[in-house]
C-alpha cells in the first residue's frame, strides 16, 4: 500500500510541478511589475511552437530567468521575430546566462540585455534602422560584432569577454551617440583610438594585452571616465591625453609594467590637472598582487623599480664586505692552525 501511494505522490508532484512550468512559461512571476514582466525561460527553437503569453497591458520589458526546477539546456535557443511578436514587441528584453546562440534584433527593441550566452552574431535586416539604445553581450565567447555596427542609435555598448582579439574596423563609425563603451578582457594587442566616436563618456579597454595607446591624433571631448588597467603599458603620454580629453575626471593605470620613473611622471601630471587615477570604490584598482608593489595607489611590478644610488652602494658594499669577512676569518683560521702546528 505505501509502495502505491509513493507512486501516486510522486505522479501528482510531477503533473503538479507540469502545470506550473506551463503556467509560469505564459504567465509573468508573481511581483512582477506592471511595466516588466519577468517570465521563466522555456525551450524554443525555430520553428517550434509558442505559447500564449498573458502580459500586462502596460507591459514595456519582459525579462525572463531559468526556475530552478529546469535544467539550463531547457532555455531560449533563438529570438526570433516570432517569439518577439507573441510578447507583444516589448522595448526592453533580458535573457542572460542562457544558451542562445542566435539573436535576430527586433527592429522596435531600444534596450537589450544577452549577456552570458552563447552568441555567435547577431541577425539584422541591413535595409531597416533600429532603435536600439542599450545593448549588453557581454560573455558571449566567439560573437562575431561586425553587424553591431548597424545600430547608429546605441548609447550603451557592452562587449567584454567576447574573446575577439580585433575590432572590426568601422565597427563604431555610425555610433555618433554612443557614450559608454566596454571592451574589457578581450585579448586585443591593438586598438586605434581614431575609430572610437568622440561622444564617449565612459572607456573601459582594461584586461587586454594593450602594448600601445596613441592619444597625440584622438579627441575626446567629453570622457570622464578611462579604464585601461591589466595591460602591457610601458609608456603613456599623459599631456597628450589630458589635452584633448579636457573633462577626464578617472584614469585608471594600475596593473601596468609602467617604470617608478614614468609612474611618477603620469601621477605629477594627473595631480596638477586634479584627475584621479584610482578608484577608492574599487578595492581591485589598489590592491596589490605579491609580484606587485603600491606605488601612489597604483600597483605596479616590483622589477619595475630601480633601485636608486644608495641603494646601488650598500649592495655594492654589502657583497664586497662578505667576502672580505671571509676572507680574513679563512686567513685568521689558518694563521691559529698553524701556531698550534709549531707548538
Amino acid at each position: 500500500m505505501g509502495y502505491f501511494t509513493n507512486v501516486l505522490n510522486v505522479v501528482f508532484l510531477t503533473t503538479a510541478l507540469g502545470c506550473c512550468s506551463a503556467n509560469h512559461a505564459r504567465r509573468c512571476v508573481g511581483g512582477s511589475e506592471a511595466f516588466v514582466c519577468t517570465l521563466h525561460q522555456f525551450k524554443y527553437e525555430p520553428g517550434e511552437d509558442i505559447p500564449l503569453f498573458e502580459l500586462h497591458p502596460d507591459t514595456k520589458e519582459v525579462r525572463f530567468v531559468m526556475p530552478f526546477y529546469k535544467p539550463r539546456t531547457e532555455s531560449i535557443i533563438f529570438y526570433d521575430a516570432l517569439l518577439h511578436r507573441q510578447l507583444e514587441m516589448p522595448i526592453a528584453v533580458e535573457i542572460t546566462y542562457s544558451m542562445m546562440t542566435s539573436l535576430e534584433m527586433p527592429r522596435n527593441l531600444q534596450y537589450g540585455d544577452f549577456a552570458s550566452n552563447q552568441l555567435s552574431g547577431v541577425v539584422i535586416d541591413p535595409s531597416q534602422s533600429y532603435a536600439l539604445r542599450y545593448l549588453d553581450l557581454n560573455g558571449n565567447y566567439g560573437l562575431n560584432p561586425k553587424n553591431i555596427s548597424h545600430f547608429a542609435a546605441l548609447e550603451t555598448l557592452h562587449l567584454s569577454s567576447c574573446r575577439f582579439q580585433s575590432i572590426p574596423a568601422g565597427l563604431f563609425a555610425k555610433m555618433t551617440r554612443l557614450q559608454h563603451l566596454t571592451v574589457s578582457s578581450n585579448g586585443l594587442h591593438e586598438l586605434d583610438l581614431k575609430t572610437l566616436p568622440g561622444s564617449l563618456t565612459l572607456l573601459r579597454m582594461d584586461r587586454n594585452s594593450l602594448a600601445k595607446l596613441n592619444f597625440e591624433d584622438v579627441r575626446f571631448p567629453q570622457l570622464e571616465d578611462l579604464n585601461v588597467q591589466r595591460n602591457e603599458l610601458t609608456v603613456l603620454n599623459i599631456t597628450a591625453l589630458v589635452e584633448r580629453s579636457p573633462k577626464l575626471k578617472l584614469f585608471s593605470i594600475g596593473h601596468n609594467p609602467i617604470s617608478l620613473e614614468k609612474l611618477e611622471q603620469i601621477v605629477s601630471v594627473l595631480n596638477r590637472h586634479n584627475i584621479a587615477y584610482y578608484s577608492m570604490e574599487n578595492p581591485e584598482d589598489w590592491t596589490c598582487s605579491e609580484s606587485e608593489v603600491r606605488i601612489h595607489y597604483v600597483c605596479i611590478p616590483k622589477d619595475s623599480i630601480k633601485p636608486g644610488w644608495g641603494e646601488w652602494l650598500t649592495q655594492i658594499f654589502f657583497f664586497c664586505l662578505v667576502p672580505l669577512v671571509l676572507f680574513g676569518a679563512a686567513v685568521s683560521a689558518w694563521f691559529l692552525w698553524r701556531k698550534l702546528q709549531t707548538k
